[in-house]
C-alpha cells in the first residue's frame, strides 16, 4: 500500500496529476484505502476530494512512515508514543540491571545505545 502526504490547496489538480504520473509506471491509487488530511492551524477545514467518483475521507491524525501526523502539526502524541516504546524496552531490560556478572561499563554502553 503507497501512502502519499502531500499538501492539498490545489487537490484536485495535485491528485489528477498524482493519477496520471503514477499510472505510468503501473501504480494505482485505491479510492477505498485513500484519506486526506488538512495541516492547518485552523480547525476543522472542510475538504472535498473526489477520486474515481468516490470521495476520500478526511481523517484529523494517521500514522505515516512509522510516525504519528496531525492536522494541526503537534507532535505531543508522538513523543508521548516514543516515550512509552523505550519505557517499555527499558523494562525489558531490567534482568541486566540487576545482574552482577555485568561490568558497569557495559551497562552504561547499553544504556547510552537506547538513549
Amino acid at each position: 500500500m503507497t501512502q502519499h502526504y502531500l499538501p492539498v490547496h490545489k487537490n484536485k489538480e495535485i491528485l489528477k496529476d498524482l493519477v496520471q504520473e503514477s499510472a505510468r509506471y503501473n501504480m494505482y491509487t485505491n479510492a477505498q484505502k485513500s484519506k486526506i488530511m488538512v495541516v492547518s492551524r485552523q480547525d476543522n477545514i472542510p475538504v472535498q476530494v473526489d477520486h474515481e467518483g468516490e470521495s476520500l475521507e478526511q481523517v484529523h491524525d494517521f500514522k505515516f512512515l512509522g510516525s504519528y501526523k496531525s492536522t494541526d502539526g503537534d507532535c505531543t502524541k508522538e513523543i508521548k508514543r516514543r516515550i512509552a516504546l523505550a519505557r517499555q524496552k527499558a523494562v525489558v531490560l531490567a534482568n541486566i540491571w540487576k545482574y552482577r556478572n555485568i561490568k558497569t561499563a557495559t551497562k552504561i554502553k547499553v544504556m547510552q545505545s537506547m538513549v
